[in-house]
């Protein structure tokens, strides 16, 4: 029997560890989903969570019905992958049990950090990446987060004007969510390219964003980014300040959203020469990029790798999905392992939220369609895929 281990319950080793344990029987394989929080963070919805209160309970899905032949260790916090021995290293907590010294017993929140290990055929690092919070938050303490959201939602209705930083999807999302919930607040949106959505193929839908932010009374900054003698930014910020942009316009608002600035988490692969810039090298099959043989069967999806896939959601659910039949395959029937193409030349599927009632989606067929706010509110928009993703793990919503 093969052991499998999946680093991360984010969209990518759910979408990977859920198929294959799907397909699997637990005679063929042991596979082990570790996961540092103690529930899913639904991030898709995270914008809506800092704009509206009574959202912020259907982020926290939680991960104990998980489908198919897994096994989930909760609050288990990768340390270290040894990949000449093939194993993985992590801690966890261990609330006191009946066998606990008296002491231990009577102090009802006290839990004992265990180190743990457990030995891989095949490893899956699903560690995605690092942002904003709580955009993609790093807290494990769900209490802590749900507070934090809460004093973000708060910091944001007192505000009367808020800059945004960022006009990718994120940027155009939380712009989007800020009008639908607060129509009356100055909201501006600043990004150093000169078009929207600048970094992903999508041409037509480009020209639509704009005009949809215009419409909704979005004042954008394209083409100008912070100066200097701004200072860095490297975090919210909900204060009224003046930043400088590089063309030596003053803007002032009394909160500034940072939509920039992704990080990937790729601390668990100590080679260098398994490291192209930020990202962790992998072939088009996604297994990683060198020589070495240690590295055979050791996988990366979503945003820590260098695949020329998007670093988005969606695509890191379509690279589990695939890699999930990939190594059924070879498990199975001693199959090579195939190859990840992503969107085609012709455009990539978007779909970009501009509140509850709807935003635009972007369809790659014949050179790119438009759609608007019907299928968009149907498909995304609503919910943010809230009820979709509690669904997916077996989980009653809120």
């Amino acid at each position: 029997m093969k052991h499998i281990v999946v680093i991360g319950a984010g969209p990518g080793g759910i979408a990977f560890a859920q198929s294959l344990g799907k397909t699997l029987s637990d005679s063929e394989a042991d596979i082990t989903l570790l996961e540092k929080q103690n529930f899913h963070f639904h991030a898709f919805g995270s914008l809506r969570g800092m704009t509206d209160k009574s959202y912020i309970p259907k982020l926290f899905v939680p991960l104990n019905n998980i489908q198919g032949n897994v096994k989930i260790k909760c609050g288990a916090n990768v340390t270290s992958v040894d990949y000449d021995s093939r194993t993985v290293s992590y801690t966890i907590l261990s609330p006191p049990t009946a066998n606990s010294p008296p002491h231990e017993q009577m102090e009802l929140n006290h839990t004992s950090v265990l180190e743990e290990s457990i030995p891989y055929d095949y490893l899956v690092i699903a560690t995605g990446s690092s942002y904003s919070s709580p955009i993609k938050p790093s807290e494990t303490d769900s209490n802590k987060l749900q507070k934090l959201l809460l004093q973000t939602t708060e910091n944001i209705e007192k505000a009367n004007s808020i800059l945004i930083i960022g006009g990718g999807a994120v940027g155009i999302e939380m712009a989007g969510e800020l009008k639908s919930f607060y129509p009356n607040k100055k909201i501006m949106l600043m990004d150093g390219n000169t078009q929207l959505l600048a970094n992903q193929n999508v041409p037509r839908l480009r020209v639509a964003a704009k005009k949809a932010l215009e419409n909704l009374g979005v004042e954008l900054f394209l083409g100008h980014r912070l100066s200097d003698a701004s200072g860095h930014m490297s975090s919210h910020e909900f204060e009224t300040k003046s930043v400088i942009t590089d063309h030596g316009l003053t803007i002032k608002s009394d909160a500034r959203i940072l939509c920039i600035g992704m990080r990937p988490n790729v601390a668990l692969m100590k080679d260098q020469e398994c490291l192209d810039g930020k990202f962790i090298k992998v072939k088009n099959t996604m297994e990683v990029d060198h020589p070495d043989d240690k590295y055979n069967g050791v996988f990366v999806l979503g945003d820590a790798s260098n695949h020329p896939t998007p670093k988005m959601g969606y695509w890191a659910m379509q690279q589990g999905k695939h890699l999930a039949k990939a190594v059924a395959a070879s498990l199975r029937r001693g199959k090579a392992f195939t190859a990840f193409s992503g969107p085609s030349e012709s455009g990539e599927p978007l779909l970009l939220s501009l509140g509850p009632e709807g935003g635009l989606t972007n369809l790659p067929l014949f050179g790119g369609i438009v759609l608007g706010n019907f299928f968009t509110k149907r498909m995304k928009s609503k919910d943010l895929m809230a009820g979709m993703t509690w669904k997916n793990l077996n989980a009653k919503m809120p």
